[in-house]
């Protein structure tokens, strides 16, 4: 089938497809195999902006990022590569890490015998799942921004209605809901417990995406003046009783 008769949904569907890799090296295919497809898909997004009415065009938007979101599901605990991000503080916008020194040795203790970072098929499959992922995680903010510009005016403010983070909240009620946590829980010497103790929960609830990683929620904290240097695991947590408390009397709130 030739490209132009591809519908461009499907084309990114196809993005993630590791058998491009029998015929390519990742190092060939980035950046251009994967944003042509994520531009693809905009361009036909805005010109059935033009074609649709606002309610049709609001049902599409929907309808495309829950198949987006439903074919990327996206297991961090089964990739290496977030893993690494988190282990060697690889910043996500300096992805894919060619030239980065932490990441080599991250290869050589994977692959002691084969330090060559991209020769290896294992390795170059994990990447290009990690990219597709990502670029999905464009497309789908880039749909939140648009049904956002176009959901319906509210009799509410829209401090209230907005939901300032939506790649890390899941709601805009997931948002609010943490806004209180955070004047509960903002005691600076009990920080590092208190926001692991969040992370973990929110997460558990669907409140954060399961993609989320930590190290980003270390860096998002600074807007909120949290300064905490990791996420502890949830079972290095004490006093889990009182937070459970006082979590699950905000929510009802």
């Amino acid at each position: 089938m030739k490209k132009d008769n591809l519908n461009p949904l499907q084309e990114f569907k196809d993005m993630s497809n590791v058998d491009i890799l029998t015929t390519s090296s990742f190092s060939n295919l980035y950046p251009w195999y994967y944003s042509d497809k994520t531009a693809r898909l905009k361009e036909d997004v805005l010109i059935k902006m033009d074609k649709l009415n606002e309610s049709k065009f609001d049902t599409f938007l929907k309808h495309l990022r829950d198949e987006i979101a439903e074919y990327y599901i996206y297991d961090p605990n089964e990739s290496l590569i977030p893993k690494t991000i988190e282990r060697f503080s690889i910043k996500e916008s300096d992805f894919p890490p060619f030239l980065n020194k932490e990441f080599e040795k991250f290869i050589e203790i994977i692959h002691p015998y084969n330090k060559e970072v991209f020769s290896d098929y294992l390795i170059q499959r994990e990447i290009h799942l990690y990219a597709a992922h990502l670029e999905a995680r464009k497309i789908l903010s880039f749909i939140d921004g648009m049904l956002g510009n176009s959901e319906p005016a509210s009799s509410e403010t829209p401090e209230k209605l907005e939901n300032k983070y939506p790649r890390i909240f899941t709601s805009q009620k997931a948002y609010l809901f943490f806004e209180k946590l955070v004047e509960e829980f903002k005691i600076k010497k009990y920080a590092l417990a208190n926001f692991s103790y969040i992370f973990h929960r929110m997460k558990k609830d669907g409140l954060i995406y399961e993609d989320y990683q930590q190290t980003e929620f270390v860096f998002f904290l600074l807007n909120f003046d949290i300064n905490i240097d990791r996420i502890k695991p949830l079972n290095e947590i004490g006093n889990k009783e009182n937070k459970e408390e006082i979590y699950n009397r905000l929510k009802k709130i």
